[in-house]
């Protein structure tokens, strides 16, 4: 993908985060990498102002040069999702790996997962005291 003029790149976190807001199973597509790519560089989580959006990409391209280049393929791969989609009227199913490893270990690949891209402090104090309870059940035997 060409790099994107500002205007392109403002219509591109529109159109991201109204499918984050929307439709965010078409997310679920990617790996987790590729959706962390697309959080980091055009923000679709965040209610941001344009003038902001353009800054955050100055300092993330300052930053991690590569992340540009990353979210192109990132987008790319979203975008067949989508086309997909709309002429099958449903998402086509994520390839599975099968087989083992060079090392001789079986091999699964995981998909359909949605990443966050912020930490939810709710979610990760209710883990925490889950591990708490677990532990202090097992001393007490």
């Amino acid at each position: 993908m060409p790099r994107l003029s500002k205007k392109e790149y403002w219509q591109w976190h529109v159109k991201l985060r109204w499918l984050w807001l929307n439709h965010q199973y078409f997310y679920k597509y990617l790996s987790p990498t590729k959706q962390w790519i697309l959080h980091d560089f055009f923000q679709p989580s965040k209610d941001i102002s344009r003038e902001e959006l353009l800054a955050h990409r100055k300092a993330i391209t300052k930053e991690r040069p590569g992340l540009p280049h990353q979210a192109g393929w990132a987008l790319r791969d979203l975008n067949q999702m989508i086309h997909r989609y709309a002429k099958a009227r449903k998402p086509a199913p994520a390839p599975v790996t099968n087989g083992r490893g060079k090392s001789g270990a079986k091999r699964v690949k995981v998909t359909g997962s949605l990443v966050r891209p912020e930490i939810d402090p709710d979610q990760m104090a209710r883990v925490l005291w889950k591990i708490v309870e677990r532990k202090s059940k097992l001393h007490d035997l």
